[in-house]
């Protein structure tokens, strides 16, 4: 016996599959975050695991919401590849209904090519058996399976090499799955995987393009950031950051902003002429990220800093200010170029809020920064500035306002 072919979402996961006794730890995060995307955004379906893939039934999916369903999964990291798919159930033994199979195998294959109108186009066919006992050896299936496509479409042009167009038949135990395009996802390891980080979200192009790469690594991600100023919980809602935020957190999946007011740093150093200010501030900055990331038990921060990009990172001054931090310091975007980050940040919805007019921390701090410091010099300048360091950090924190977003949305 067989059952009719129903249409799923085919899941392909990468890195997953090298964790070896972890990779079901793994597979379960990735599952959990998808159903988690899925239901939040309204649709019920089931998440299952199969040899090598997860798969999403659509039996209570609208076929019109498909290409939705298809969009919400692409932003879930870990993944590979993902494809609309036709899910074929049969029972062992399948000599004994090989005809019905073949026919809701070729019936799939024609309902894919029944979309291709540039019939000059090539293509071929792939089969994978993972379960040995389908009758047909691969390379026979393949070609019978092209020579079908042949007579029954206007496609001629066979390509093994680099076809235009390649259809897939994947037979496992006890499902055949029969797909075409695979679309692209974002890849890296499931949110939740690789432990928490803050990030230091300044509202320029860099510091998200950096939340979501180390969003891509597997880390729960929060953010913080320096306003120049106390605002209230509402001010705070109509700045670009909390809609940086929000929209981070349709890949970060659930993430917590501080707005922390950076007045009481200001008010140190008023009037006084002080050479490397925007360092001294960057180091205050990590100074205070680090007690939070230890309240929200983070096990990092994360920063958009890029070599050499502006004066504030140049090697000299990174190296007055990252050792400075009690947890490790951790920099994606070291080594890219600007031109690379703008095109991340487009791809991820975050570059048009980021040009938006705003003055973030840095700039108003020095407009004529060194470009080289030393530690030493630092602790000096410190100690003379701030006779109560911890008091300046700790009003600063007791000053701050949090706010939390999960899948894009305010938590209320």
């Amino acid at each position: 016996m067989t059952s009719k072919a129903q249409q799923q979402i085919l899941i392909h996961y990468g890195e997953v599959a090298l964790k070896g006794k972890n990779q079901p730890r793994f597979r379960r995060m990735l599952q959990r975050n998808i159903h988690q995307m899925l239901k939040y955004n309204g649709f019920q379906a089931t998440v299952r695991q199969t040899r090598g893939y997860l798969s999403v039934g659509l039996e209570q999916i609208a076929q019109n919401d498909h290409p939705r369903v298809l969009d919400l999964i692409k932003n879930v990291f870990g993944i590979i590849w993902y494809t609309l798919a036709f899910r074929i159930p049969y029972q062992i033994p399948i000599e004994s209904h090989f005809s019905e199979i073949h026919k809701q195998i070729t019936r799939a294959l024609l309902l894919y090519t029944d979309g291709i109108t540039d019939l000059q186009k090539s293509y071929a066919v792939r089969v994978k058996r993972s379960d040995k006992r389908f009758p047909l050896k691969s390379v026979a299936y393949e070609r019978e399976l092209g020579t079908f496509i042949r007579e029954h479409t206007g496609l001629s042009k066979v390509d093994l090499e680099n076809p235009d167009h390649t259809f897939y038949i994947e037979v496992q135990a006890g499902e055949i799955y029969v797909y075409s395009e695979k679309l692209p996802g974002y890849q890296g390891l499931p949110v939740g995987s690789a432990g928490r980080v803050l990030t230091m979200l300044s509202g320029g192009i860099d510091s998200p393009v950096a939340a979501f790469l180390i969003a891509k690594r597997g880390c729960k991600v929060d953010f913080i950031h320096f306003t120049a100023s106390h605002i209230t919980r509402e001010q705070a809602l109509r700045e670009k950051i909390s809609r940086l935020s929000s929209e981070l957190s349709r890949y970060t999946i659930r993430s917590k902003l501080f707005l922390v007011p950076y007045t009481y740093f200001q008010l140190a150093v008023i009037d006084k002429k002080i050479r490397f200010e925007l360092v001294l501030f960057r180091r205050f900055m990590i100074r205070v990220a680090q007690k939070i990331a230890s309240m929200s038990k983070s096990r990092g921060l994360v920063t958009g800093d890029n070599l050499s990009q502006v004066a504030s990172q140049t090697l000299w001054n990174l190296a007055s200010v990252t050792p400075i931090a009690t947890c490790p310091v951790l920099q994606p975007l070291i080594t890219y170029e600007k031109h690379e980050i703008i095109d991340i940040a487009r791809r991820i919805n975050t570059y048009d809020i980021s040009i938006e007019p705003y003055k973030d921390c840095c700039s108003l701090i020095s407009r004529n920064p060194n470009t080289a410091s030393r530690s030493e010099e630092l602790d000096r300048l410190e100690r003379e500035i701030f006779p109560d360091y911890r008091g300046v950090i700790a009003n600063s924190i007791n000053d701050m306002i949090r706010l939390e977003f999960y899948l894009g949305s305010l938590c209320e």
